[in-house]
């Protein structure tokens, strides 16, 4: 049974790895998309690929998350009753989280502030045409007075 534990745990370990690296592999692609959209106004359409890809990459990572959750699940509730006090570890993580919970700091709690200050940066970085128009001031050329 423990064997059975550890491959479990590597396993966790190994999807908890192919998450990051998804992740990581989602943020680097949308930043080299929009980097080469925003340089030549002709392809600005490329944005379009930055949904797409989030898409896709985003459903690896909650399938990579479903089966963390999943195996979490079955060792707390089948593999920890079997080996009956072996696993103290799962019961006390269990028991160090559920205050941080009930406090409110559940994963995702900062995400909308967090991604409302990266579209303000981002908007800072676009160039000046495709930003709101500025008010035309037409000022009348300045006159020098002539010297005699």
């Amino acid at each position: 049974m423990l064997a059975e534990y550890s491959a479990l745990r590597a396993e966790a370990d190994r999807r908890a790895n192919v998450q990051w690296n998804v992740l990581a592999l989602q943020i680097t692609s949308a930043g080299v998309i929009s980097s080469l959209a925003i340089s030549r106004i002709a392809d600005i359409g490329l944005l379009l690929v930055i949904p797409l890809s989030s898409y896709m990459l985003g459903s690896r990572y909650i399938l990579h998350d479903y089966h963390i959750k999943l195996i979490s699940r079955y060792i707390r509730n089948s593999l920890s009753g079997r080996l009956q006090g072996y696993l103290a570890w799962e019961n006390w993580k269990i028991s160090q989280m559920q205050p941080d919970v009930q406090r409110g700091h559940q994963r995702g709690e900062y995400l909308i502030p967090r991604t409302s200050i990266i579209a303000s940066h981002i908007r800072t970085l676009l160039p000046h045409k495709t930003r709101c128009p500025r008010s035309r001031i037409i000022a009348a050329p300045a006159q020098h007075p002539q010297s005699n």
